[in-house]
């Protein structure tokens, strides 16, 4: 009975384990892109199909001077997102579902479909940032 326990216990600190790495390095991915992505729009690098992903969520075409901007808020949370800080993590993802939420709400400057999955995805990852 008590070999029984310890393997169950041993193999539940297991699973949580694997359980967190594989998530960290959904945050560390998503960060990485993030900060690429951000740097295609800078036009330091040129990676086909990152430039315009951004981009491509607004009606409008955006301003120079408002594309670098987003861009240096992109590579902000992208940074946050490399961090260690589970409340990092997900106050980055609580911002990007907001800001995003806001512009379609209330300034209709970004398109529906896209606007859904962000603010979706967002908060779906914030959440799993706080609970491990």
């Amino acid at each position: 009975n008590t070999k029984f326990q310890f393997l169950f216990k041993t193999n539940i600190h297991t699973i949580n384990h694997i359980s967190f790495m594989f998530l960290y390095f959904i945050f560390i991915f998503n960060g990485i892109y993030d900060i690429l992505c951000a740097l295609c729009i800078l036009q330091i690098i040129n990676i086909h199909h990152l430039d315009n992903l951004h981009l491509d969520m607004f009606h409008n075409h955006l301003h120079v001077f408002e594309k670098r901007f987003l861009a240096y808020w992109i590579m902000s949370y992208g940074f946050m997102r490399l961090s260690n800080d589970h409340y990092l993590i997900c106050i980055s993802y609580l911002l990007e579902a907001i800001v995003f939420t806001n512009e379609y709400i209330y300034y209709n400057q970004v398109k529906k479909n896209n606007c859904i999955f962000v603010v979706i995805t967002s908060l779906f990852l914030a959440c799993l940032a706080i609970v491990f």
